[in-house]
């Protein structure tokens, strides 16, 4: 960032002690422009030096940041053992391009119960997560139980903000809902799944009343968007007290060392100009109440199991005792699995987990046939 200071004074003519005194005043003044605009560089580039600290998620194409890389292997997990795998099947189209999903679904004993899976770190998202065995062991212990697996990838940031993502999970919900006997699936037997910023965006869909599509562009846009239950690992539940009453979730990813400024980077369309302008500061803090999980709780919410870390630094466990309080208060049904020691993600199941997980999803996500 470059700052320029322009002083301009009119130098009176020499010769009078007034004239002296005027022109040591002027230098004066000068000295303490130079200084204050020397003191303002000194602090944007202490400013640029903070911003140049802080790790990305994703890169200007939306691929894994190096960050995110340290959690690549190098091979895929396939799954061939538990699931046939459909991949890169086109659940809509975005801004002219494919939004795409991949099918899991479980090679024997398969119980007609579909789960949509969000692949959403830090709301980057993309294929390579199948290198992701955080995220690929959840897939497989899901499949191994008789549940069919939908992988949904959103536009990722940051090119898209929140607010645009959650547009593709709702319809991702309209699209395998229409498909449902080309998945072999119960329609209203339809769950959804995520971690982290994956979780956020699935307790959105347990809470958001499914609304008409103003102008569908197929017949799954005539489906619902609501899923049956909701498993959501470690999600960011109120953006607006995050961790503390008014931290906002900006202020305390900055604090962790994380750049996120694309994920918060709402703007509106302006029909008059032709473009997308930027919003104020209020309008940025309306949009982040509306994303907020908990603003959309009621009775008619999912009901919903989160699972979440007991000492997790990034997102605190703060978030899900919050909208566990609120899913109560409103008499919808709601669990919390506190994963004892743990942060932000384990490696392997904590004692109990997957049992308690499981027996939840069997028991909300019902079949005609049980």
């Amino acid at each position: 960032m470059m700052v320029t200071w322009c002083v301009h004074r009119t130098r009176r003519g020499a010769g009078s002690n007034s004239n002296v005194r005027s022109q040591v005043k002027d230098l004066m003044d000068r000295k303490t422009v130079l200084l204050l605009a020397a003191n303002l560089i000194f602090c944007c580039a202490a400013v640029a030096d903070d911003e140049a600290k802080l790790a990305i998620v994703a890169t200007q194409d939306g691929r894994p940041s190096p960050l995110m890389s340290q959690f690549l292997t190098d091979r895929e997990d396939t799954l061939e053992n538990v699931a046939n795998r459909d991949v890169d099947i086109i659940y809509g189209r975005k801004d002219g391009v494919a939004l795409t999903m991949d099918v899991y679904r479980p090679l024997r004993d398969s119980n007609n119960r579909g789960i949509i899976l969000v692949v959403s770190q830090g709301f980057w998202s993309g294929p390579e997560y199948r290198r992701m065995t955080k995220l690929t062991a959840k897939i497989r212990t899901l499949v191994e139980h008789g549940f069919t697996v939908f992988a949904v990838i959103h536009g990722s940031q940051p090119r898209y903000a929140i607010d645009e993502i959650m547009g593709d999970i709702q319809r991702s919900i309209r699209f395998v809902r229409h498909r449902h006997d080309q998945f072999d699936i119960d329609s209203q037997s339809i769950g959804i799944f995520g971690d982290s910023s994956g979780g956020h965006l699935a307790l959105l869909a347990a809470t958001l009343p499914s609304k008409d599509v103003p102008a569908p562009r197929d017949a799954a846009d005539t489906k619902s968007s609501t899923a049956q239950a909701a498993v959501a690992y470690y999600p960011n539940t109120d953006l607006r007290n995050y961790g503390a009453e008014k931290r906002l979730i900006q202020k305390h990813f900055r604090g962790k060392g994380l750049a996120m400024a694309g994920v918060f980077d709402f703007r509106r369309w302006d029909a008059q100009s032709g473009k997308f302008t930027s919003m104020s500061a209020q309008e940025k803090l309306t949009v982040l109440l509306d994303l907020s999980p908990v603003s959309h709780v009621s009775k008619l919410a999912a009901p919903t199991l989160l699972i979440h870390g007991e000492k997790d630094d990034l997102v605190p466990i703060q978030q899900s005792h919050r909208f566990l309080r609120d899913m109560q208060k409103a008499g919808a049904e709601c669990n919390l699995f506190v994963a004892p020691g743990m942060g932000h993600g384990w490696d392997k199941p904590v004692a109990g987990e997957t049992e308690f997980l499981v027996a939840w999803l069997r028991k909300h996500l019902r079949t005609e046939s049980n």
